[in-house]
């Protein structure tokens, strides 16, 4: 449906990514840290640090695959087997196909058997002999009718269980196709982050242009405490 180990560790770069769209400080921007991993190093956010860590591990969230679209294909063929339309199991029908044979082979032997019965005993060609074959023949046509039955049985069963696994198929399918929605709406978040950062550091460059107000005096502070 292998398959979870690679959606497990795709889930795990989505919170990831995520956490580090959503806040690049929190993640990069320790002061102090003390280590290699650190965008900030004197407070302010490296914003091509960030495209560029950005740009690795994005990819993942667009190009993600969980299978959606092969589980769906499985679970259309097992639909259509429950519900009786080609392509047929092929497995089934090579069972179905031997035990026919294996039945006739038994049934071909023992025609021959009471035939040869009949010769020796000079009733070959007797109307006894005739009618004993004859009877021969239906009680084989019953077996085989019985057989026909019985795996006819058996191919209904397999239906119901293709039916139930269809069903099921369908549900991991949509399962996998809402897991790469949101890799795509994570990898959409994730772009959009760069933006709102590019604004949110001018914006904090801008406020660090500002001019600081100037120092009072000591005539302005005696002037003050008198108005």
């Amino acid at each position: 449906m292998g398959s979870s180990s690679k959606g497990s560790a795709l889930q795990s770069s989505f919170s990831d990514a995520k956490s580090f769209a959503s806040n690049p400080f929190g993640v990069f921007g320790r002061k102090g840290g003390g280590g290699g991993n650190d965008i900030m190093g004197s407070g302010e956010l490296d914003l091509e640090e960030f495209k560029r860590r950005l740009g690795e591990i994005n990819p993942q969230f667009f190009e993600a695959d969980f299978g959606a679209e092969k589980t769906r294909g499985i679970a259309e063929l097992l639909e259509r087997r429950g519900r009786g339309i080609e392509p047929r199991d092929p497995a089934f029908e090579r069972f179905r196909e031997s035990q026919f044979n294996i039945f006739e082979q038994g049934a071909e032997e023992q025609r021959q058997n009471v035939a040869s019965n009949l010769a020796r005993r000079g009733l070959g060609s007797s109307s006894t002999g005739i009618n004993q074959l004859a009877g021969v023949d239906r009680n084989l046509g019953l077996r085989r009718e019985a057989l026909g039955a019985q795996i006819g049985m058996q191919e209904l069963g397999r239906r119901d269980n293709a039916l139930q696994q269809s069903l099921g198929a369908f549900g991991q399918s949509a399962a996998a196709q809402d897991m790469q929605l949101n890799a795509r709406s994570a990898g959409l978040e994730n772009l959009l982050a760069i933006p709102a950062l590019q604004v949110s550091q001018q914006a904090a460059i801008n406020a660090g242009k500002l001019p600081e107000e100037d120092e009072p005096g000591l005539i302005d502070r005696l002037l003050g405490g008198l108005y």
